[in-house]
């Protein structure tokens, strides 16, 4: 099975576990793991630091395509000048990875060896030719919603 992973680190030959920042799973707060998905667009959203508080990852289509929606504000970080890595891993499904529920996403407490490496000038690079749809609120035809409409949803 082909996973990815998305790393500011270039020319790595094995991607380590780290204790993550954050963690859908509080099981897997305080443990090293090792983030990938068999999704590149899903992986190439993670090629810049966010928070779900800021930012929101959703697929409207049962999975075929991502859209990452964040504040314009956000516009310079995602397009500045700051080299991205997607690395390409071959796993066996079972063993050494785990698939979190819900979401094009495995985590691995192993190191794993890296099989290929592309590498992007920018986030945005990353994003866009990896498939992943961006969209900023609060700029021409996506405005901020306000308050009603965010309860409407």
């Amino acid at each position: 099975m082909k996973l990815y992973h998305v790393n500011n680190t270039p020319n790595l030959r094995r991607l380590t576990p780290r204790k993550p920042v954050t963690s859908h799973d509080a099981k897997l707060k305080d443990r090293p793991i090792l983030y990938l998905s068999s999704s590149r667009a899903y992986a190439a959203a993670f090629s810049f630091p966010w928070t779900s508080a800021e930012v929101d990852l959703s697929s409207y289509d049962g999975g075929r395509s991502w859209t990452l929606t964040l504040p314009a504000q956000m516009r310079r970080l995602v397009e500045e000048r700051r080299p991205v890595s997607l690395y390409t891993v071959e796993v066996e499904p079972t063993g050494v990875v785990s698939r979190v529920k819900g979401v094009p996403e495995y985590v691995s407490g192993d190191v794993l060896e890296t099989q290929s490496e592309e590498r992007y000038q920018t986030a945005k690079d990353c994003m866009e030719q990896n498939g992943l749809n961006i969209q900023y609120l609060g700029e021409g035809n996506n405005p901020l919603p306000s308050m009603e409409t965010w309860y409407e949803w």
